[in-house]
């Protein structure tokens, strides 16, 4: 007996018959092979490339390039200034807006609010930054029926630094809007708002990132560090996108998703090293995109009511979702169409080492749905945390003792579930107590 594999076996014979069974021992085919003739076996040439797993667990986590920590981005960059007191060159954040040039940034030197709804298009490289926490509140809502605050249009190496942005009403839907924009790095900012209301088949969000047919660039758009009072909404309808979101927090009692990642198209997203610390309505991230071709959620802490959920049709092949703790029942699940999807992402998804407290797919919803299986490795059970205060600096760290703390895949993986490594904050802090502690301020 001769069994395929994914690579070709040449066989020199003489004079034998090849007996060709199913998997259920039934004959389906016999060959006589005369004197010097030869077998090859191999996959099927015409086989769909979909029928094949696109993933396996020992491939390691998806590079993307970071960009440079701010203090290097800056260094030989001219600063164009802002302070309300006079010590800038300007007392309003458009005003040096509208004369930044490429190679430059915009810092504002003071703590102060600043009630201002901006615009910027059409230009590169250049920068706007707080070090000092400086508050941007929305002064006014742009549009009809969606509404939009800030607007930035077809940017390229744009970062955004260090400011604490409040929206102070619910009249309007997407707080601040990045259209086609290149290379974007948004960093350490703390983003705030009243509510948010749906609207349409689109959630209110606190930022958006939306690409149209137009868009062509593989440099990747970097949120880090950022913690989100409302819903951030990758929305791609480009095949060029690509996106990684790691090492932020999300937050807040609202209706819907924390992160939605949708429009259809996309190239590569990652979600990765991210708390979900407070409990949507709905769920923690949804996706939409038909055909995105790689996406990984990895690393992280899920506490949404549904933590993953997949909508429309999904031709996603390339999927990895590995050492996320949910700290309540189950973690992903297909509804509105996406159901007729579960059995090709049972074979190709790359889904494992995932905790839960119980495996239990009763959402309530009366909807037809369907919900992937446990995975290899995953973990059951409560979670229990070393500390549940926002103000500790163990907050929602998991017990070196805990099973989740050895429970990652490793082979190039954390060997630990969730975003934080096991036991204590370190003593000099990390990246989210340094969050937390920008939050508080």
């Amino acid at each position: 007996m001769v069994a395929a594999g994914f690579f070709a076996v040449v066989l020199i014979l003489a004079g034998i018959t090849v007996i060709i069974r199913d998997k259920d021992g039934r004959k389906i085919a016999e060959v006589d092979v005369p004197e010097g003739g030869r077998i090859e076996v191999g996959p099927d040439p015409s086989a769909s490339p979909a029928s094949t797993p696109m993933m396996k667990p020992a491939e390691g986590p998806i590079n993307i390039p970071e960009p440079p920590p701010l203090a290097e981005w800056l260094k030989g960059r001219d600063i164009v200034t802002v302070a309300q007191d006079g010590s800038g060159r300007f007392k309003t954040i458009q005003e040096a807006l509208n004369a930044v040039r490429p190679g430059q940034v915009v810092k504002v030197l003071d703590r102060a609010t600043y009630r201002e709804r901006l615009e910027l298009s059409y230009t590169r490289d250049i920068g706007l930054v707080s070090e000092h926490g400086a508050t941007l509140e929305l002064a006014g809502w742009l549009g009809q029926e969606v509404k939009f605050g800030h607007t930035f249009l077809e940017l390229e190496g744009f970062r955004l630094h260090g400011f604490r942005i409040h929206y102070p009403n619910d009249d309007g839907r997407i707080g601040f809007r990045l259209t086609n924009c290149r290379g974007v790095v948004l960093e350490n900012c703390n983003f705030t708002c009243v509510t948010q209301i749906p609207i349409k088949d689109r959630l209110g969000c606190v930022m958006s990132f939306d690409f149209d047919e137009s868009y062509r660039s593989p440099t990747p758009q970097t949120i880090r560090g950022n913690r989100f009072g409302g819903c951030l909404s990758i929305h791609s309808r480009s095949d060029s996108t690509c996106a990684i979101i790691h090492r932020n927090d999300f937050t807040g009692r609202f209706e819907g998703a924390h992160l939605t990642i949708g429009g259809g198209r996309g190239d590569t997203v990652v979600v990765r090293d991210t708390v979900f610390d407070d409990m949507a309505m709905h769920g923690d991230v949804y996706v939409s995109a038909l055909g995105l071709k790689r996406l990984e959620i990895s690393n992280n802490l899920l506490s949404g009511r549904t933590p993953i959920g997949f909508f429309d049709s999904i031709s996603t092949t390339r999927v990895v979702i590995r050492n996320n703790v949910h700290i309540r029942t189950y973690l992903a699940y297909f509804a509105s169409g996406a159901e007729k999807s579960i059995e090709q992402a049972k074979r190709e998804w790359s889904y494992d080492h995932n905790a839960y407290a119980e495996a239990t797919t009763n959402f309530g919803w009366d909807v037809p749905k369907a919900d992937l299986p446990k995975g290899a490795g995953d973990v059951f059970g409560p979670v229990k945390f070393l500390s549940d205060d926002p103000a500790h600096p163990d907050y929602l760290r998991l017990p070196a003792n805990d099973p989740r703390a050895t429970g990652g895949a490793g082979k190039g993986w954390p060997t630990y579930m969730g975003p934080l490594p096991p036991g204590p904050a370190p003593k000099g802090g990390d990246w989210f107590t340094r969050l937390l502690e920008r939050a508080g301020k």
